[in-house]
């Protein structure tokens, strides 16, 4: 039995590394030893069902089936051919299956093939879940995937995880959590970067002679609340750890007898975890208003210092090479060195918005490098051909990324994917650059402690927010913190005049993914469509390609009393932006708004209603709408949505204008003022790197 283990094990190694051929060479060994083995004929069927054979695959679940029925691999592959159907309900009622009848079976049991399949089945659910756009469920399944990894596996997952839990609305406090358990999977990892590393030991050696007495009190003082509390932190997520983080497990386990006692002891947990985090925050907030008041100070020290002259004059502007390696020193050349790291250098809706970067920048006063790490297509041709130097370290390890990036002597080290997927957080957790930053691509913090900055604006971050649930400093651009550029494919022209002039109708459309629609949305939708009977709404979006897909979205409409026959679905197409003519006004998403799909919108002449949250990410499309200078469609609060929807709608002369003027009071506005946008972000770098 142990040598059919080793050969499962080598078999599912080769699935891992998509070497099918290799599957059914373990397979076979299996049945050589084992004649007539369900496992080793499932592992056959998933094999041929990766190489698209369908038949073989069916031949060889039916061996299966007949040696031992209801196999959960082999019924692993029939949850993937509802998968490659279209069957979504069909699929994850398998996969919730599999996944009860594996936690059936105690853990200390789990063979190689049952772990395997497990994890199979939660990744395959987590997927289906975020398309039948249930994204909690999806973050649920992905952190309970998470336990059954290591290393920079399970920090993949719980990176994805994270990613699903920005669309539903989270306090800043609950949300900074979530993301600083990323951190524990680099728990130990080496610093690369010998100065920070002299910086931090220098930091612990310092001598503190020079302060006075009550001074050191106070300081003692606020030593032993940190430790008070990271004591109590300790305690609560070693007592989180011992729970089921996956709703599906949760389902699983009968309920407690005791309902009174539970009900009691949940709603004195919930109000804990609120107290920790309005200290969290509030501890934050002071951190925030501190490091805001040292800028300013050095911005006015600079600007009432001397000019250098003479001799020192000529010193001052000699360019010096960055030094490289174990000695790097302190001082930066006179071109900054900027590393962008990212795996959306492609056709991808990120790149609309990092074009600016390599295109616009200073080259008289900085130097730019690529660090690639995804796919290369036609859009990758164009970031190459810009005067920035590129590499693909996507076939690297992550430590030997570090490395290089290290090597390269990079000043400043810009993440620009975040926790979505092939980002390139981990290289950034071994520090291989004095300061780093996350930008453009996720919509809430990193929760590492490697990261130093995050770059918001004054419309995403409004400065009463504070940095609340944020582990990095926020740097506030002053207008937008993004730049539009839509040179990646040839933009349609705008429909011109608003689609209501031939209907005779107002037409609401949402072109978002539906994963973004949550509950309180739908209700929102509602009202609009209640005071307006006569009004239509498109809602376009994956979902609504395949028929399982459309059942969902007409079950949750009716469940929140929207009239079907107000509502039409299309399915994804590639001339979704041709399709922005029919719409009159667009709706957006909360909590998770827009951002390409809003700069689309508006691109195209069709004005944008949006709802402004509490948080960085929910207030994307306020930054995008007070930047193209639309204050006026940005609401405050629910009712407002409603109101500001209907207005608009019923303001024919406004509406029309909108749609012929937008497109050019858009390329007028901050969001494509590519050379202005620059200008205010190298000043922010030229600021964080004097911190250093």
């Amino acid at each position: 039995m142990d040598d059919k283990e080793n050969w499962i094990g080598i078999a599912n190694r080769f699935a891992n590394q998509g070497d099918f051929r290799g599957m059914r060479a373990s397979a076979k060994e299996v049945l050589q030893l084992v004649p007539d083995d369900a496992d080793a004929y499932a592992v056959m069927a998933e094999a041929s069902f990766y190489m698209n054979e369908r038949e073989k695959a069916q031949g060889y679940l039916a061996h299966a089936e007949k040696c031992e029925p209801g196999n959960l691999r082999a019924r692993l592959v029939y949850a993937g051919f509802f998968a490659v159907d279209f069957a979504l309900e069909e699929e994850i009622k398998e996969l919730l299956g599999i996944v009860q009848a594996t936690e059936e079976t105690a853990e200390s049991l789990w063979t190689e093939s049952l772990r395997y399949v497990r994890f199979k089945a939660l990744s395959w659910l987590a997927d289906a879940w975020l398309l039948a756009a249930e994204p909690e469920l999806s973050m649920n399944t992905l952190f309970a995937a998470s336990e059954m990894l290591t290393g920079d596996e399970a920090a993949s997952c719980y990176s994805k995880a994270l990613f699903c839990s920005n669309y539903r609305t989270r306090t800043p406090g609950e949300s900074l959590r979530l993301h600083r358990g990323y951190e524990r999977f680099f728990a130990g990892r080496k610093l690369y970067h010998a100065y920070r590393e002299r910086l931090d030991d220098a930091g612990k050696a310092q001598p503190s002679a020079s302060i006075s007495v009550g001074e050191a009190m106070a300081a003692a003082a606020a030593k032993a609340e940190r430790e008070r509390r990271g004591a109590a932190l300790v305690a609560q997520q070693a007592k989180k750890e011992c729970e089921p983080l996956s709703r599906i497990a949760q389902k699983a386990l009968p309920q407690p007898k005791d309902e009174t006692a539970m009900r009691l002891w949940a709603w004195e947990e919930r109000a804990n975890q609120r107290r920790m985090a309005e200290e969290e925050e509030y501890a934050a907030f002071k951190a925030e208003l501190a490091r805001t008041q040292r800028v300013k100070e050095r911005r006015e020290a600079r600007a009432a210092a001397p000019l250098f002259s003479g001799k020192a004059a000529s010193l001052a502007v000699q360019p010096t090479a960055p030094p490289t390696g174990k000695n790097r020193a302190r001082t930066f050349s006179r071109k900054l060195r900027i590393g962008y790291i990212s795996p959306d250098f492609r056709l991808h809706a990120a790149a609309y918005f990092i074009m600016p970067l390599v295109r616009d920048f200073d080259a008289d006063s900085f130097e730019v490098t690529c660090y690639a790490l995804g796919k290369r297509d036609r859009v990758t041709t164009l970031f190459r051909q810009k005067n920035v130097q590129w590499k693909d370290i996507s076939r690297l390890s992550v430590k030997d990324a570090a490395q290089r990036i290290a090597k390269d002597g990079v000043d400043i080290l810009v993440d620009l994917a975040g926790h979505t997927q092939t980002s390139g957080l981990p290289v950034l957790t071994y520090r291989p650059a004095p300061v780093q930053m996350t930008a453009i691509g996720y919509t809430a913090t990193t929760g590492l402690r490697a990261v130093d900055y995050f770059l918001s604006d004054v419309y995403c971050s409004p400065w009463d927010m504070g940095a609340r649930g944020f582990s990095e400093n926020v740097l506030r651009m002053p207008r937008s913190h993004l730049c539009y550029a839509p040179v990646l494919r040839d933009m349609p022209k705008p429909g011109g005049d608003a689609p209501f002039v031939k209907n005779g109708y107002i037409t609401f459309g949402s072109f978002n993914n539906f994963a973004k629609v949550s509950d309180d949305m739908l209700a929102l939708w509602r009202g609009v469509l209640e005071r307006m009977k006569k009004a239509r709404l498109v809602i376009k979006s994956k979902i609504c390609s395949i028929p399982a897909g459309q059942r969902i979205v007409h079950e949750r409409l009716r469940r929140f009393g929207i009239p079907l026959e107000q509502v039409e679905l299309r399915p994804y197409s590639p001339d979704y932006l041709e399709q922005y003519r029919d719409i009159d006004v667009a709706l957006d998403t909360a909590p998770y708004t827009g951002g390409v799909t809003t700069c689309e919108a508006l691109y195209m002449g069709v004005p944008v209603i949006t709802k402004a949250g509490g948080t960085h990410g929910s207030r994307f499309s306020t930054s995008i709408l007070e930047n193209a200078g639309l204050s006026q469609l940005v609401a405050r609060g629910e009712m407002e949505y409603v109101r500001k929807a209907v207005e608009l709608a019923g303001s024919p002369d406004i509406l029309r204008r909108l749609h012929r003027e937008l497109r050019a009071r858009m390329e007028a506005s901050p969001l494509m003022d590519a050379k202005g946008y620059m200008r205010d972000l190298e000043n922010i770098y030229r600021e964080i790197a004097e911190d250093v």
